[in-house]
Formats: C-alpha cells, sequence, structure tokens
C-alpha cells in the first residue's frame, strides 16, 4: 500500500513543479489573469534569410507632448548648503539663477582670504550643480576647518558654511 501512496504523491508533486515552472515561464497558463496585454510581435525583416536580424514597430502616442525648452525655471537666486557637510574630499554645491548673468562663486578660509574660485562668469537662467575636490587654486589639498563658499551676482549674494574634515 505505501509505495502506491508514495507513488501517487510522486506524481502529483511533479505536475505541480511542471504548472509552476510553465507559470514562471510564461508558457503556460496556470493562474488567471484580469488583463491580458498582447506581446509585441517581432518579424524577421527577410524571411528567406537565415539573418538574425528582427524588425519591431513602435506605436507613438501623439498626445503625449515634449518641450525641449524647460519653462520651469527659478523665480529666485539660491544658494543651498553643500552636500554632504563636514566632508573629506569632495563634496556638491548647488545654486539657482533666475536670470542670466554674471555669477562668480568662490571658497574663502577663516580669514577670509579666497582659497579658489568655482565659478566666474555668464550662467543661464536656470539649477546649477558642481562637485569641489577640496583644493585650492594651486591644486593642493587644503587642511581641515572651516570654509565659506560665497555666490555673487548683480542681483544677489550669499555666504555658507562647509567643514572640511580629515
Amino acid at each position: 500500500m505505501r509505495p502506491s501512496i508514495f507513488g501517487l504523491f510522486h506524481r502529483a508533486f511533479r505536475w505541480v513543479i511542471l504548472l509552476v515552472s510553465l507559470a514562471f515561464l510564461g508558457r503556460g497558463t496556470v493562474f488567471a489573469a484580469k488583463e491580458v496585454v498582447p506581446k509585441p510581435k517581432l518579424t524577421p525583416t527577410n524571411p528567406a534569410s537565415n539573418s538574425s536580424a528582427i524588425s519591431i514597430s513602435v506605436q507613438v502616442d501623439p498626445t503625449v507632448d515634449v518641450d525641449p525648452t524647460p519653462t520651469h525655471l527659478p523665480n529666485t537666486f539660491a544658494l543651498l548648503q553643500n552636500y554632504p557637510n563636514p566632508f573629506n574630499s569632495s563634496t556638491s554645491i548647488s545654486y539657482s539663477c533666475a536670470k542670466e548673468g554674471l555669477v562668480t562663486l568662490k571658497v574663502y578660509n577663516i580669514l577670509g582670504q579666497e582659497v579658489v574660485t568655482l565659478v566666474a562668469g555668464r550662467m543661464r537662467p536656470g539649477v546649477h550643480s558642481l562637485s569641489w575636490n577640496s583644493r585650492d587654486k594651486g591644486g593642493n589639498l587644503l587642511p581641515s576647518g572651516v570654509y565659506f563658499y560665497r555666490m555673487t551676482t548683480d542681483w544677489y549674494i550669499e555666504t555658507k558654511k562647509l567643514v572640511i574634515l580629515r
């Protein structure tokens, strides 16, 4: 009696494994789906050749419009806090410009001496970001300490503090 129960159990277990495998491979339907999404049809470009090239057709929705020039420009100037702060080797500084103009972004030490100029020139309106590697204008690594970075435009001046921790 025991071999027949074991045999039935073994066959049922194999069928369950087979059905689950087919469901995961997408070759069979085990569970009823609410919505069936048709798969894209892939057709060879030249059926007579043995080439492996395929052709895929894509339908574009004409109601979707992409504007190549962004209209969501900032309406104020801002200098954001660097991240991470404190930092060891490099930090990211972000700032926004409301209109085009001359922008300078400089780093100063605790004595007010200029260490490096990060930005000096005309900037377009928008949000800008840069990475600073904690080096001075001579390319030397700066020691640990408190430094200040200052953004200056014709319409805006702001200073923030950053900390280098070695």
